[in-house]
């Protein structure tokens, strides 16, 4: 039963074509909270990295801490910051399979 699950989504995916990418609300979202969702964002970020695309994420999220996103709301750089530095040790464990290294630095 796994297997059919998995060969069934995964052909989903594979024929799907428009995927609208949730990182950049999911990471401004993220750093405008006080911090008690962050640990649910790595899930997230795992889950679109496992079966979205993962060269879309880690560009996203690089653009996004170089701080070349269109900002609609007010984000403390300081709060971005420490965000940031949450992710890098949260998913430091997964590297170099997870590849958002370089995104994060």
């Amino acid at each position: 039963m796994p297997k059919l699950i998995w060969a069934t989504t995964s052909a989903l995916i594979e024929n799907a074509s428009d995927f609208i990418s949730p990182v950049h609300s999911l990471l401004r979202s993220a750093c405008n909270s006080n911090g008690e969702n962050w640990s649910d964002v790595c899930g997230k970020l795992l889950l679109w990295r496992t079966f979205g695309d993962a060269d879309l994420l880690i560009s996203e999220v690089s653009a996004f801490f170089a701080g070349k996103e269109l900002v609609q709301q007010r984000q403390s750089s300081v709060q971005k910051e420490r965000f940031r530095k949450f992710l890098i040790s949260d998913l430091g464990g997964l590297e170099p399979n997870l590849g958002l290294a370089a995104a994060l630095e």
